[in-house]
């Protein structure tokens, strides 16, 4: 009930929609089975959206970035965005352990977010590339970190979706 009434809020017409149809259901099984496929898989694709729009963003901004220190920071920004998102979505605000889980990925994304430029770097001179224009090598290290970047916001986002979740599948 507490869940229904923080979805209430958000999503009335969804809800009001599901508990007139789960008005007939005998078993705890047959409720959830119809909280499911008339509430949760519409709630998943507003997340997946979100998770997926949160990802380009800032690995798009990341790549585009000059600096590390201003790529953690971005990190950090979206990963924190994304984790309120998922929650609002959800009609949950992550608490406790679950926010303690979540902030330690969120500061993760962030540092390997500024790690990224140096460990290209590192990585060109081990090979013993050499670029010939500065610019190419920025370029590189940009696409790099805003890669890994959106690859770690993806991931954070599928992790704060699992802990969010009312019901886990």
């Amino acid at each position: 009930e507490p869940t229904l009434n923080n979805l209430r809020q958000g999503y009335s017409s969804r809800v009001a929609e599901f508990e007139e149809a789960a008005k007939n259901r005998e078993t705890a099984s047959d409720y959830l089975e119809q909280f499911e496929n008339m509430v949760l898989i519409q709630l998943d694709n507003e997340a997946n959206a979100a998770i997926k729009r949160s990802a380009l963003l800032g690995g798009s901004v990341v790549a585009i970035v000059p600096h590390p220190a201003l790529d953690a920071a971005v990190a950090l920004w979206r990963a924190t965005a994304l984790i309120r998102k998922i929650g609002k979505i959800y009609g949950l605000e992550p608490t406790g352990l679950s926010s303690l889980r979540l902030l330690k990925h969120s500061i993760a994304t962030a540092i390997i977010a500024a790690g990224t430029d140096v460990a290209v770097d590192l990585a060109a001179e081990q090979v013993g590339l050499e670029m010939a224009d500065q610019v190419s090598s920025n370029l590189g290290k940009g696409a790099a970190g805003g890669v890994v970047t959106a690859w770690r916001l993806y991931r954070l986002g599928n992790y704060a979706q699992k802990l969010c979740r009312p019901v886990t599948s």
